[in-house]
């Protein structure tokens, strides 16, 4: 119970590090934490920037609501903007499930309006969780294709998500592994996924992959035409500090692939507050290298 307390408020709440450990024994019902607010601010190399704020609010039956907004602008001062909020139950139960309504998009460009549902096992030492999504896209790409000399077009569909989890902990360490692999069906041929930030909310990895208020906590980069995509997470939780090591690769329905390191850490205080720190950088020399500080408070 102590290390799955430990992994569970660390992943799901941000809650200090320190004095999380309880005895073991039977579970003996919802904890009542306090309510928690967070501030992010990332830019990539490319001069994307991007500012988010996220809440954390327990309900009374143990069960949490969680409220995401950001805004990010590209280099050409294109918008971007993500949206998201969800209910989860109890983070210290033995099955935890959790449901976000999503909405994300590029002004002008492109816009998706997902659903997205979770659920979780856990057990000793292992855990076990699935995930479906699926929801509406639209792209509108006549700037690119004007600039690439085609036609203006105009892109609808449907995309659906499933993919699995499998969590290991021992002692400090928690490791991780997660697919998902998309579908799409589009009503009037398929769109081309050029690599272009245009078809994203923004260029790079997806967001929240990572536990604490590091590696790629808080910028929900998902571009909408991937495929398919897995991510490998080592987090090794030391007192105060977290520290995070991880590897994700993203393919695009072009095939196209990208392939990135995930670095983070963060500092939580005993009075629940935390400071965390993420730098996403690539494989490849052409895409840029994201960083994004996050700083937190328990209300």
């Amino acid at each position: 119970m102590m290390n799955r307390s430990l992994l569970l408020i660390s992943t799901l709440l941000m809650a200090p590090a320190m004095g999380l450990a309880e005895e073991a024994g039977e579970w003996m019902g919802p904890e009542q934490p306090a309510p928690r607010l967070s501030l992010s601010y990332g830019q990539d190399e490319d001069d994307y920037r991007v500012g988010s704020v996220n809440a954390n609010l327990p309900l009374q039956d143990g069960s949490r609501a969680h409220f995401t907004f950001e805004r990010g602008r590209l280099a050409d001062d294109t918008a971007t903007g993500y949206l998201s909020a969800g209910l989860s139950s109890d983070p210290l139960a033995d099955s935890v499930v959790r449901i976000d309504g999503i909405v994300r998009g590029t002004r002008d460009v492109s816009r998706f309006y997902e659903l997205k549902l979770e659920g979780t096992r856990y057990f000793e030492r292992w855990d076990f969780g699935f995930q479906g999504r699926g929801g509406v896209v639209r792209i509108e790409d006549h700037g690119l294709a004007s600039d690439n000399g085609g036609s203006d077009s105009d892109h609808r569909g449907l995309r659906g998500g499933i993919g699995p989890r499998l969590g290991y902990q021992n002692g400090p360490l928690y490791l991780s592994l997660s697919a998902t692999e998309y579908f799409y069906r589009w009503e009037d041929g398929d769109p081309e996924s050029d690599g272009s930030p245009l078809f994203a909310n923004a260029p790079g990895p997806l967001g929240r992959t990572g536990s604490g208020a590091g590696a790629s906590q808080g910028a929900q980069r998902s571009p909408i035409l991937t495929e398919r995509e897995g991510t490998a997470m080592a987090t090794l939780f030391a007192g105060p500090m977290d520290w995070q090591l991880g590897f994700q690769r993203t393919v695009a329905t072009d095939s196209e692939k990208q392939d990135w390191i995930l670095l983070g850490t963060s500092f939580n205080s005993r009075a629940g507050h935390w400071i965390g720190l993420n730098v996403d950088v690539p494989t490849e020399d052409e895409d840029p290298v994201f960083g994004q500080i996050t700083l937190g408070i328990a209300l």
